[in-house]
């Protein structure tokens, strides 16, 4: 019955990192899952549906991060479809999945990304009572 599991779960394995490798062309072994110390953004095609692109951002975490992000999105008037997001230790990784991007809208988003990962932290003011 263990040796029974065992098969069934090196299955899955293999099914699940298909699966993750057909979103956008990376092993399950290839991806990092926490965010890098150094500040990155990376997009790429998704071969297996057109104007499918994969945007995947590094970056110090701070408040207001998502909704520059969001904003960055709105700008370039894209879609996402999924998204994946770590914040550890005072890092952020965002990986997202974007519809509706060809070349010259993809180029905005990359310009746009870049802004909200560098923009200053909100400070949040204080009510005085």
């Amino acid at each position: 019955m263990l040796a029974e599991t065992i098969k069934q779960v090196k299955e899955l394995k293999k099914k699940a990192s298909k699966l993750e490798q057909d979103s956008c062309g990376n092993s399950s072994k290839d991806v990092v899952k926490f965010p890098s110390g150094a500040d990155r953004l990376n997009l790429e095609k998704c071969n297996n549906e057109e104007g499918l692109v994969k945007a995947t951002l590094s970056c110090e975490d701070s408040p207001g991060l998502m909704s520059a992000i969001s904003r960055a999105m709105g700008s370039v008037k894209t879609k996402v479809v999924k998204a994946e997001i770590v914040s550890v230790g005072g890092r952020n990784r965002s990986v997202l999945w974007v519809q509706g991007l060809g070349n010259d809208r993809m180029r905005m988003l990359k310009s746009s990304l870049k802004i909200a990962m560098h923009k200053p932290a909100f400070k949040m003011r204080r009510s005085s009572q």
